[in-house]
């Protein structure tokens, strides 16, 4: 079951926020994932942060369009298959920080189990469902807007999963009262 931060629980001290960009909605359908994005934050700081692109045979144009990943990207990127146990290290035991946190809990536990790998039982904390508690007359519910609606992420391209993981731990920050966070400038 996902789990979600509700208005009467204090965001964690340390979490990781993920993102991942994808080929579509549902993996079950075959889509799958395009790139991984992930930081790693302490109080209001963001310590670290991983990604990558990731193998994909073939891409919608309209995905690359959204995206500007293009396929000869990710036919040298590597496999799933090498990046998921270092995606795995890198979130530890969360939790783990994601806008519309079920989309990436699904594409997650899709990519453990198409490669064989034990999902790690990790909580999910939604700040898509935090916004609608927090901020429930807000412009919009999309990462992009709620960021730009709270003056944060300002520069982060959209729809590129480095950035909209640093956007989702920014937002569960500013969401949470604790104000924008702070890098130490590792890429």
């Amino acid at each position: 079951m996902l789990n979600q931060i509700s208005k009467f629980s204090p965001l964690p001290s340390s979490f990781v926020a993920l993102d991942f960009e994808t080929t579509g909605l549902y993996p079950h359908l075959g889509a799958r994932i395009i790139e991984i994005g992930a930081v790693r934050v302490e109080g209001s700081r963001i310590l670290d942060r991983w990604s990558n692109l990731v193998h994909t045979p073939s891409l919608p144009a309209s995905i690359s369009r959204l995206t500007g990943i293009s396929e000869v990207q990710l036919r040298k990127a590597p496999t799933l298959v090498t990046l998921l146990p270092q995606i795995c290290r890198f979130l530890g035991a969360g939790p783990i920080v994601a806008h519309r946190a079920a989309f990436e809990r699904r594409f997650f536990y899709d990519a453990c189990a198409r490669c064989g790998l034990p999902g790690p039982r990790l909580t999910f904390i939604c700040t898509h469902a935090l916004a609608k508690t927090r901020l429930p007359h807000g412009p919009s519910y999309r990462l992009a807007d709620l960021c730009g609606h709270l003056g944060i992420g300002e520069g982060l391209r959209p729809h590129r999963a480095p950035d909209d993981a640093e956007r989702a731990a920014l937002l569960a920050l500013a969401l949470d009262g604790v104000g924008p966070a702070e890098s130490n400038g590792t890429q």
